[in-house]
């Protein structure tokens, strides 16, 4: 592992086990996401929300940019999925291709409906967010802020009930 502090052996190590990223990058980075072994079409939002905060981290501790990239692909990845209807043939409702987070994303569970079902999930969704923040502020591309500010206006009144009352309520 080259140019990895000690400290962060382990973590890349985990990391490599589920994302099987290439270390240095010569020339065009040609990187895809394995699938992940849960979740529909092998994304599923709470593990890759973690996948990019901690290819922000690798960044930082190693000043290498093309973890920034990796980041970067792999919310396209997930946008590209988690941002289409199970079965891939379109956009989230109320998405299109200019606004594809209009629409929220799903959370990518296995089961299409149920208790334990795939849908949206508040908490998934605002972690996601601050991904999105992150990745804007390690690279400096407002466009993943604004992305998260688009998700937050396109998912946020389906959350929030007794608007009206003097304590609206979330649905967590």
């Amino acid at each position: 592992m080259t140019d990895v502090p000690e400290h962060m052996k382990d973590f890349v190590t985990a990391m490599q086990q589920v994302y099987q990223f290439p270390m240095t990058v010569d020339d065009k980075l040609d990187w895809k996401p394995p699938p992940l072994k849960d979740g529909h079409l092998g994304r599923y939002l709470w593990i890759d929300t973690f996948g990019v905060l901690n290819f922000i981290t690798l960044f930082k501790e190693t000043k290498q940019p093309h973890f920034l990239v990796l980041a970067a692909i792999l919310v396209e990845t997930v946008h590209d999925i988690l941002g289409r209807t199970r079965d891939l043939s379109a956009r989230l409702p109320g998405a299109s291709d200019q606004s594809p987070l209009a629409g929220g994303l799903r959370i990518g569970k296995n089961e299409a409906s149920g208790a334990d079902g795939d849908g949206q999930y508040h908490r998934y969704l605002t972690l996601w967010m601050f991904a999105l923040n992150r990745l804007s502020i390690a690279t400096g591309e407002m466009d993943y802020n604004n992305q998260a500010v688009s998700l937050a206006k396109a998912i946020h009144p389906a959350f929030v009930y007794q608007r009206e009352a003097l304590h609206p309520r979330v649905v967590w």
